[in-house]
């Protein structure tokens, strides 16, 4: 199971030798395309437009995100750094991936869009 840009890591992770032993994979909110230019993603410099990565402040109790503005870091800099570079890293990681792969998307998440076929689906 994997979230967001720890899905990137466990694809890349099933794309090795290694990952071909995994019994599957759960990605979700991670895409194969951005869905968004890539100056709205957090970086070392701001949060972007982070209410594309947590949806209508209606969906939180009140307070949620000043009680939890402690907990908040900034967004490493090689994860910064490589963020946008995701669409072009997407088909070469999935191509090499054997293990089937279940990706789900939430409703409020719109910060990927959902992968092109660019693998065969298998069933």
């Amino acid at each position: 199971m994997a979230h967001s840009n720890g899905g990137k890591l466990a694809l890349a992770a099933a794309a090795e030798e290694r990952g071909r032993t995994l019994l599957g994979l759960d990605i979700s909110g991670l895409g194969s395309r951005l869905a968004v230019h890539p100056h709205q993603l957090p970086g070392q410099n701001g949060h972007g437009d982070w209410r594309r990565h947590w949806g209508s402040l209606r969906l939180y109790p009140p307070d949620a995100f000043r009680e939890g503005r402690h907990l908040i870091s900034p967004v490493p800099e090689t994860e910064a750094r490589e963020g946008p570079l995701w669409p072009r890293m997407y088909p070469r990681i999935a191509r090499k991936v054997r293990t089937p792969v279940r990706f789900t998307f939430a409703r409020q998440g719109r910060g990927t869009r959902p992968a092109a076929p660019t693998a065969r689906t298998r069933t």
